[in-house]
């Protein structure tokens, strides 16, 4: 066998691997998530039975369809680890054919209280093909509720917020003041965000801001596991993109920019941490850890006391001169 035939023959190993690796992720779910539920609507009604997953299904009430509100009370009821997927027709009220975005406005916070609820918004690609190629197909926007409301409340342990675009939810609170409102706002311990833009549209050109992206306000003294924030961008928000007290690893975000890291999102500070210990994590060691931080107005990096590890992340930095 000659060089070339060799070489030829381990990149055709490669390639067969990551596309084996690639559909791995995207089955993964299926195989090792017990139970499936399915948002079919985009309205906020909660009519059907969520005793559980399964009551939900055969029951979603007399409006036919199964809220994002119904899929996670109902998760909430059923023992194990669950997905809740999403499958919402363009004929339903909340698309927005401009984007190629289901847009679902809540009156109140949505409250993940129980544990192992993954909500996957890239399911909504998956299941009605790539409306959105420049974000998210499903948008939860803080366009009804009162002003210090968060979108997601997370007081359980080992969930998993993937793939939305979470806007709108502003505050109140005069320019300084610690938050307490969020796109996401983590009290639990264990949990993941990832893949979600957070303060901007999903279309990742449009400031739709929140208060704070992330805010983790407090840390457990009995937490042992770190909330990771990754692969997200969560730009355009008021006061901070992420305000972090608990246990945190941060890594490979895009903060105060569009996207492609090329152009200013700004948020007022990038990263805020307030009194957190060193199991707070910054960026890493690895290739792809790092987090793209620029163009914030006031700091890319805010620390106010406690310790933590920043590592592998590009410059933190304001808006440049133009």
């Amino acid at each position: 066998m000659t060089a070339r035939q060799r070489l030829a023959k381990i990149g055709v190993f490669l390639a067969v691997w990551l596309w084996l690796a690639a559909l791995s992720v995207l089955i993964a779910p299926a195989i090792a998530l017990a139970d499936t539920v399915v948002v079919t609507g985009a309205s906020d009604v909660s009519d059907g039975n969520t005793a559980s997953i399964a009551a939900l299904n055969a029951n979603p009430g007399p409006d036919g369809v199964i809220s994002l509100r119904e899929a996670i009370a109902a998760a909430r009821n059923t023992a194990g680890a669950d997905l809740v997927a999403f499958d919402i027709p363009d004929s339903d009220a909340g698309y927005q054919p401009a984007l190629g975005v289901w847009r679902i406005e809540p009156t109140t916070s949505l409250q993940l209280l129980g544990n192992e609820t993954t909500i996957d918004g890239r399911t909504q690609g998956y299941a009605q093909g790539d409306r959105n190629p420049d974000g998210p197909e499903i948008e939860i926007r803080g366009s009804r509720v009162a002003l210090g409301t968060s979108g997601f409340i997370v007081s359980g342990n080992d969930n998993a917020l993937r793939g939305l675009a979470v806007t709108g939810y502003r505050s109140d609170e005069p320019p300084g003041n610690l938050p307490n409102t969020a796109a996401i706002l983590v009290t639990g311990q264990g949990n993941t965000i990832e893949y979600c833009y957070l303060g901007l549209d999903p279309s990742g050109h449009t400031a739709t801001g929140n208060y704070t992206g992330i805010a983790i306000p407090f840390a457990l003294p009995t937490a042992t596991q770190l909330t990771t924030i990754r692969f997200n961008v969560i730009s355009g928000n008021t006061y901070a993109g992420i305000y972090v007290q608990g246990k945190a690893r941060i890594q490979a975000n895009m903060i105060g920019t569009d996207p492609t890291g090329e152009a200013g999102i700004a948020n007022r500070i990038g990263i805020f941490s307030y009194n957190t210990s060193s199991d707070l994590q910054i960026g890493g060691m690895l290739l792809f850890d790092g987090n793209t931080i620029a163009y914030n107005t006031d700091d890319g990096i805010r620390w106010f006391g406690g310790s933590a590890l920043a590592a592998g992340s590009a410059p933190a930095m304001s808006a440049p001169a133009l």
